[in-house]
């Protein structure tokens, strides 16, 4: 994000060419440092010519007179030198001065703004439960998508859930989840401890993504370069955070953690890169399967991130793939473009994989995060692309669906976005930028083409009350034996898809005996379904016992109720698949007994003895 504050318009930023950026960053960071000496040279001439100007004053004039040897001229009091500790925190408070003066018409590419917009957001309630969340929020498991999917073990599928998001992960499809991160632990840069973990210790979602097979990771944010600096150039709080994820790591029986360390100054290239391998041998001495996660920003302009030393350390490298237009971007535009045409800024989903890959990625590590949110500013028209009046705010996908429904316009097809224009209450023209399941299925086709180790999102929950995201990417991301086609396929078509009787649905029942009633009354499903089948078995061992000795009419009634056993049954593995609703095997088997019992009256007297041959 700095680096776009050496651009004092967006035009400009479009014509600098690569061998600009490189000498405009290298001057940016030499900056401080050349003005500590730049203060330091005036200090020492005004010294030097304060006492050339007292030796003048103080020359005897000619005289015969004996003159006396004046005493010495004062000399400039020295400054007391500063301890590196000192130092430091003045070099990271001057870091911190020159944030807060950059100009505010810039692309907030990192999307360290909207992270801090929304960490800041809540900041007045402290440290609260998920009820607390889910009342703010209005978190419900409505509409939740259950249909359970076979994992690709080729694609990773890796979300944030952020604290704020309550139990939202209740509606969340896990069997879809190869990875999910709990938002987060604040780093206190100072010391290495965390000002919070919010309900790290307590929350369900780690239980329930582990019953599910799905890996916890634990996300560890440090925000802005001043911050960052503090930090990098403290080994003993580096060893506090360390030694402090052992523990948390170990007490929830996590996989792994996060690091989402936003804005990181260039002068720490080699401390950061030196944490992150001392982080991975320190976690992996502890446990060899913990997992290290590292966020990407979209564009590396400070190149922070040294690849080839830390490729063997780092498990998934996660770009995080948006924010290319947001708060405080001139025009209003796509967050997350895949490509750009002549419209959009030359930086781009597609660029952003092209240049990590070339600076040594393996694309099987390789996630591509995208949004489940969008921007609204107001816009001088309703054309693209319009410049900007003022930011509105940023919009989860739930609250775009809840203020304007499905929007069916429009779609920029060059970057994959989805937008709506419109005039507001105050004839004000207005514009969104989001995603929905239409652009993310052309985003996830890309992901494929790509070739890259899968997708991240930012953020999980923002869809609550809303099924389409879970569905699409089940559609893109499930084997194609299973469920390829979803989004293709007739609603019936759909349902019976997830009738998927396989050795690894047998395997993870016998592992995990609860799961087969996940999502559903475990001691209802577990009566009926015995109850059924018991009712089936003891009829025909009674017909087999008795049946000989039982008048005709009688032993066809038997029978009837032993095929009806067996029918309820079939109706309550459809059910439990979602194949068909409850309601739907309700009326099923009322027909089907209806059917019975008047096949039995109208057919009485064809089942009297004397009529048998």
């Amino acid at each position: 994000m700095l680096a776009f504050s050496l651009f004092k318009s967006e035009s400009e930023l479009l014509m600098a060419q690569d061998d600009g950026l490189k000498q405009a960053f290298e001057k940016y960071v030499e900056k401080i440092k050349k003005e500590e000496e730049a203060k330091k040279k005036q200090a020492e001439e005004k010294a030097k010519k304060q006492q050339e100007d007292e030796e003048k004053q103080e020359q005897p004039q000619e005289t015969t007179e004996v003159t006396q040897k004046e005493p010495n001229p004062p000399k400039a009091q020295e400054k007391p030198k500063l301890t590196e500790e000192e130092r430091l925190q003045a070099l990271a408070d001057s870091l911190a001065k020159l944030e807060e003066q950059k100009p505010v018409n810039l692309i907030d590419t990192l999307a360290f703004q909207r992270r801090i917009q929304n960490a800041r957001q809540y900041k007045e309630y402290g440290t609260k439960d998920d009820d607390f969340w889910d009342r703010l929020r209005g978190i419900s498991e409505k509409n939740a998508y259950k249909v359970q999917h076979e994992r690709n073990p080729d694609i990773k599928i890796f979300g944030w859930h952020p604290y704020w998001m309550g139990t939202a992960y209740k509606s969340y499809n896990f069997s879809l989840l190869s990875h999910i991160t709990y938002f987060s632990y604040e780093l206190n840069p100072a010391t290495g401890d965390y000002n919070t973990i919010h309900n790290w210790r307590t929350t369900s979602l780690v239980d329930s993504a582990k019953a599910n097979g799905t890996k916890v990771l634990l996300s560890v944010t440090n925000f802005g370069s001043a911050n960052n600096m503090r930090f990098l150039r403290n080994k003993a709080a580096q060893k506090k955070c360390i030694d402090n994820l052992k523990m948390l790591l170990a007490e929830r029986d996590a996989h792994g953690v996060d690091i989402d360390f936003e804005n990181v100054s260039a002068v720490n290239r080699n401390d950061f890169t030196n944490f992150l391998i001392d982080l991975s041998l320190s976690l992996r001495a502890q446990n060899p399967e913990y997992i290290i996660s590292l966020c990407l920003p979209a564009i590396d302009f400070n190149k922070v991130y040294d690849i080839t030393q830390l490729e063997e350390h780092i498990d998934i490298f996660v770009i995080m793939g948006y924010e290319f237009y947001g708060m405080n971007s001139e025009v209003a535009g796509p967050v997350s473009p895949v490509n750009s045409g002549s419209t959009w800024w030359p930086y781009n989903l597609t660029s952003s994989v092209s240049d990590y890959l070339a600076s040594g990625v393996p694309a099987t590590k390789l996630l591509m995060g995208l949004p489940y949110y969008g921007s609204e500013w107001q816009t001088e028209g309703l054309k693209i692309p319009s410049k900007v009046e003022r930011f509105i705010n940023y919009r989860m996908y739930r609250n775009i669906r809840d203020a304007f429904g499905v929007i069916n316009c429009c779609q920029d097809e060059v970057s994959m976005s989805r937008f709506y224009a419109y005039r507001d209450s105050d004839n004000n023209y207005r514009q969104v930028w989001f995603e929905d399941e239409r652009s993310l299925a052309q985003k996830y086709d890309w992901v494929l083409e790509q070739k890259i180790g899968g997708i991240g999102i930012w953020a999980l929950g923002y869809d609550n009350g809303y099924d389409d995201l879970w569905k699409v990417m089940g559609a893109k991301f499930a084997p194609a034996d299973t469920l390829a086609g979803l989004a293709n396929k007739t609603v019936i078509g759909k349902r019976f898809q997830n009738l998927r009787i396989t050795p690894s649905s047998f395997m993870r029942i016998i592992r995990n005996p609860q799961s087969f009633f996940k999502g559903k009354s475990r001691y209802a499903m577990t009566f009926l379904f015995t109850s059924v089948l018991g009712l089936h078995i003891g009829v025909l061992i009674f017909i087999r016992r008795y049946g000989c000795k039982m008048p005709p009419m009688s032993l066809v009634a038997l029978r009837a109720l032993a095929i009806f056993a067996a029918v309820a049954f079939i109706g309550l593995l459809l059910y439990y698949f979602e194949v068909a609703t409850s309601r739907e095997v309700i009326i099923g088997l009322v027909i089907f007994a209806i059917a019975t019992i008047l096949f039995l009256l109208l057919g009485k007297r064809f089942f009297q003895a004397n009529d048998l041959p």
